[in-house]
């Protein structure tokens, strides 16, 4: 009776055992398997398994000579147990910790625990740790790399300002290196924005401006068979937004679109094919269409579309993050992005971005009184840049090329100074304590603070304007020019 009641706890622990667990004959045939077994490897019941031997779950990653391994270690210690790689019913290879017993010369039982739980914490511990060393890497480059670009941005900005703005071949090479000098610094703030270490900068932008930026970016990787349109309202549009961020969204959602009718080229259906981007204002907000006449999708793949990681592209040609990403953006602003397709007829992407984000602005005149200025910035070259740039205008200008020395003028010369902009680091000194200090005691002094990258938090009651480095010249003349001390 007591052997009867071992049995039956030893049968109800087999069957409802949270591992995969099975019982083999000599010849490695499943005699039994449980309902978890079945469950890790995908099969229907266990008809499909019993009589058949352990190798239908041979995945083919192992040589010959790690099978021998096991066989003798059973044969000779009783036992064996370590990681295996093993295909489910469904094709699918995944790593399980095994557990074998030997029963004598009666069979095997087997013990399996999956193992896929474990890799993906280890694959997110792995792609952790590759972007704290690409964040750190980036950082370094763009405090730097930030320096140089904004002084060359001065240099062109004062080049310019110097030879009239008149329409002409120096003005259109002037323009053609500040578009280089903007790509070069977007993809610093991209490799930011991707190593999470850069925060969105919202500014007010003028979407007339970033359209055709836009335009210039995506053109290059369009081929000629693909026509690009875009459309926008005649009045003028605002968006407090960060241009880099937004144009990036926007240039994955045409780049999705472009591949669609790419695929629906390859397929022999289409010679060509157009993506039209419609910009409007509704009651809603600012709406971006992006429409193409590709591929299409059916209902399966358009359901899923948005899904992380989830991608149609074959290795290599694609993430499943474009999308994903965009939706993200979009429900951090407080919009929103739908898709509609229909098979063998293209796509619509509609990103839609808060009333609240888009609001018409009333341009600002030009206060032209002089001021005198007290600015903090290690840089040489953009310090002198942007003495330049205020001299010119009519400004004094302090200049130190450091946070103490700038303190040392600060206390000296206080009832003079109108405002402050200095860099955010700067060695002794840097200027989050520097505008701590004069903060405390100036509670309504402007400052603007500048930065092209920093692990410094700028704390919000500080009430600084931060500007991004490479910083575009007529920020800083927009913030001097709209003093009200």
């Amino acid at each position: 009776m007591e052997s009867e009641s071992l049995h039956r706890a030893l049968l109800a622990l087999f069957e409802s055992g949270k591992d995969a667990m099975f019982i083999t004959d000599r010849d490695g045939r499943f005699m039994r398997v449980n309902r978890s077994f079945l469950e890790l490897y995908a099969i229907a019941n266990e008809k499909e398994v019993l009589g058949k031997k352990l190798n239908i779950l041979k995945s083919n990653l192992h040589a010959r000579a790690f099978y021998e391994q096991i066989r003798q270690a059973l044969q000779n210690e009783g036992q064996w147990s370590g990681e295996i790689r093993n295909m489910r019913h469904d094709g699918e290879v995944i790593p399980v910790w095994s557990r074998l017993i030997a029963l004598g010369d009666e069979g095997v039982i087997g013990i399996q625990s999956d193992l896929r739980t474990r890799d993906l914490s280890y694959r997110q511990l792995e792609q952790s740790s590759r972007l704290q060393s690409v964040s750190l890497l980036a950082g370094g480059v763009a405090h730097e790399f930030n320096n140089i670009l904004a002084s060359l941005h001065g240099h062109l900005h004062i080049l310019d300002r110097k030879l009239g703005g008149s329409e002409g071949s120096e003005h259109e090479r002037i323009v053609r290196i500040k578009g280089l000098l903007d790509r070069a610094g977007g993809l610093v703030q991209n490799l930011l924005s991707f190593a999470r270490q850069k925060p969105p900068h919202n500014r007010p932008l003028l979407l007339a401006q970033l359209l055709p930026e836009l335009e210039q970016l995506v053109r290059p990787t369009l081929p000629p068979t693909i026509q690009l349109r875009l459309e926008m309202p005649p009045e003028s549009i605002y968006l407090s937004t960060d241009p880099l961020v937004l144009k990036q969204h926007l240039i994955e959602l045409i780049a999705n679109a472009r591949d669609a009718i790419e695929e629906k080229m390859q397929a022999h259906m289409a010679p060509g094919g157009a993506i039209d981007l419609k910009v409007e204002r509704t009651p809603q907000g600012i709406l971006f269409r992006i429409c193409d006449d590709g591929i299409g999708m059916e209902g399966a793949i358009l359901n899923r579309a948005m899904e992380p990681f989830f991608s149609t592209k074959p290795i290599g040609k694609g993430t499943g993050l474009g999308l994903p990403s965009v939706l993200g953006y979009a429900e951090h602003v407080g919009g929103s992005l739908s898709l509609q397709s229909t098979p063998g007829h293209g796509a619509c992407a509609e990103l839609l971005l808060p009333i609240e984000a888009g609001q018409a602005r009333e341009k600002q005149t030009t206060n032209q009184i002089s001021r005198t200025l007290l600015l903090a910035e290690d840089e040489t070259a953009q310090r002198n840049v942007i003495v330049e740039l205020l001299t010119d205008q009519g400004h004094k200008v302090l200049a130190c090329n450091n946070g103490l020395k700038a303190l040392e003028t600060w206390h000296s010369q206080r009832e003079e100074i109108d405002a402050v902009i200095c860099d955010i680091v700067m060695p002794g000194l840097d200027g989050v304590e520097l505008a701590g200090i004069i903060r405390h005691q100036a509670p309504q002094l402007p400052i603007c603070m500048m930065t092209g990258y920093s692990n410094r938090v700028v704390p919000p009651e500080l009430g600084v304007r931060l500007l991004r480095k490479p910083v575009d010249l007529d920020l800083i003349r927009h913030f001097v020019d709209n003093l009200e001390r």
